[in-house]
C-alpha cells in the first residue's frame, strides 16, 4: 500500500515593487512575508524596462548582507531574463517578524546598463520548511 505523501504548498514571492534605476550600481530590495524557514526552489529576474541585456541577483538572510554566511543566493551577470531552478533547493532561515511564521529576505539586483535606468522584476518560488 503506498504511503500517504504530504506535499507542501509552494509560495511565489517578490518585492512589493520592482526595483528601478538599476544598472551597474546595485539596487537593494526586500521581500517581506516569506516563510521563516524554507527552500528557495527557483529564482527569476527580468529587465522589464531599460537597455540592459544582463541581470545579476544576490539574496541575504539579514539586512546587513555583510557576511558570506548570510548570503544564500548569488547569481552573476547573465543574459536577460534570468531563470534558475535550484534542486534540491537552497535552504534559508530568517528571524520572524510580527507574524511568528513569516520573515523578510534582503537582496540586491544589478544590470550591465551604465546609465542605471533599468527596471527589474524579481520572483522567488519557495517551499516552506515549517
Amino acid at each position: 500500500m503506498p504511503a500517504n505523501i504530504q506535499k507542501k504548498l509552494w509560495v511565489r514571492v517578490g518585492p512589493a515593487s520592482d526595483p528601478n534605476h538599476v544598472g551597474t550600481t546595485p539596487v537593494s530590495f526586500t521581500i517581506e512575508d516569506v516563510p521563516c524557514r524554507g527552500w528557495i526552489r527557483r529564482c527569476r529576474a527580468k529587465i522589464t524596462s531599460g537597455t540592459g541585456t544582463q541581470v545579476a541577483v544576490k539574496v541575504w538572510e539579514s539586512a546587513s548582507g555583510s557576511g558570506n554566511f548570510d548570503q544564500i543566493l548569488a547569481y552573476s551577470l547573465t543574459s536577460n531574463p534570468m531563470d534558475s531552478e535550484e534542486d534540491p533547493g537552497v535552504y534559508y532561515s530568517v528571524p520572524s517578524g510580527t507574524n511568528l511564521k513569516r520573515g523578510t529576505l534582503y537582496g540586491q539586483v544589478e544590470t550591465n546598463n551604465a546609465h542605471n535606468t533599468d527596471v527589474v522584476a524579481l520572483q522567488l518560488d519557495i517551499e516552506p520548511a515549517i
